[in-house]
Order: C-alpha cells, then structure tokens, then sequence
C-alpha cells in the first residue's frame, strides 16, 4: 500500500471574495495577485506550521522542521495554487497527522523505536541504528520476548538495552493539526496579503 500523503492546496477560489471590488482589472491582473497572495500565505502557514512542531512533538532535534515546505503559486497555472506539504523523507510525520493503521512492507513486523533511538538533525533515524545495520553488525541478538508480550530486539552487550519493539501492526492516533494550522493561517492572512498585492498590481499597472 502506498505511504499516504498530508498537503494542502491554496487554490483561487480562496481568494474570489476579495475579487469582487477589483472587476475592472481582473482580466489582466488578477491572476498576478492571486498567485502571489496564495504564495505569501502558504509561506506564513510554512512558518506557522513549523513553530507548532513543538506543541505536538518532543523535538530532539530542530531540524525537523524543515521537512515542512510550500510550493509557490504560478500565475499562469490552472488552477492558480499553492502548496504546503511534508518532504518525502519524513514521510512518518503523514501518520501523525491523519492517523492510521501502519504494517510492515512485505508482511513483516514493524519496529517502533524506543527513546534510545536518537534521530538525526532531519529527523532520520540514522543509518547505524536501524534494525537492519544492527543485526548486520551483529550488536543485537535475537528478538527475545519481553514482559509486555511482544517481540524485542536487545543489545548483545547487555541483554536489556532495547532499541526496537517489533509488533504486527502500529495503530498511530492523529495528534499533529496539520490541517488546522493551515486552514487557520488561511483565514487570518490571506484577505490581507490579497489586499497587499492587489494594491501593488494595480500601482505597477501600464
């Protein structure tokens, strides 16, 4: 099954309420400020995006937020829009906004990580602590069973450090207002940077 995806589209029909007072230009200059009001905003929802990481996860390391990223508006595209959305590489962050049920590829187990697992500045779990690069380097033993009932991988050394927990299936509950934030920021900018724009346009207008 494929790794579901979290965006937003700011598209033009967000902004045709503020289009009303601007009809004897539209023609030629709407699509400009358009573009450019959907742009400012999902710049804005970017940012507002971002800083809220914090208020739904326990960031080991800031550079996480730079997974979310906007795609500008073009004014000739059709529709006119823009996008905010997560890099491809954090793509677990997509659970965590929408929820969901997640299995292994290949019928395996899934291993969620414990807190030993440090991630990197962009939010990976870096290469040498991943189950396979552990198992290659034969640093763990085999999965024992633990009190809870489910598989575990443990350090050889010691016997009790545990990296991993393997289960079947990972049930992830929405906790990160994706969405919401942006719509949020949506509604509070996006009159006023079409107000902006528009006054810029028609200034510039030959």
């Amino acid at each position: 099954m494929a790794t579901p995806s979290v965006g937003f589209r700011l598209d033009a029909s967000q902004v045709s309420r503020f289009a009303l007072t601007v009809r004897l230009w539209a023609t030629d200059q709407l699509p400009f400020a358009t573009a450019a009001a959907l742009t400012d905003t999902a710049k804005d929802a970017t940012s507002f995006v971002r800083n809220g990481l914090v208020d739904s996860f326990k960031l080991r390391n800031q550079g996480l937020r730079n997974a979310i990223q906007y795609e500008p508006a073009d004014k000739r595209g059709r529709p006119i829009q823009a996008k905010v959305g997560v890099r491809p590489w954090a793509d677990f962050l997509v659970f965590h906004a929408i929820g969901g049920l997640k299995r292994a590829k290949g019928g395996g187990r899934v291993a969620v990580p414990t807190r030993l697992v440090k991630r990197t500045a962009t939010g990976r779990v870096p290469k040498r602590l991943k189950p396979r690069t552990l198992r290659e380097k034969k640093q763990l033993i085999e999965p024992i069973l633990n009190k809870r009932g489910l598989i575990a991988l443990a350090d050889r050394r010691t016997g009790a450090t545990i990296f991993y927990t393997l289960v079947d299936k990972a049930v992830i509950k929405p906790r990160w207002p994706f969405h919401e934030q942006v719509r949020e920021t949506v509604e509070a900018r996006l009159g006023h940077h079409f107000a902006k724009r528009a006054r810029q346009a028609l200034a510039t207008r030959r």
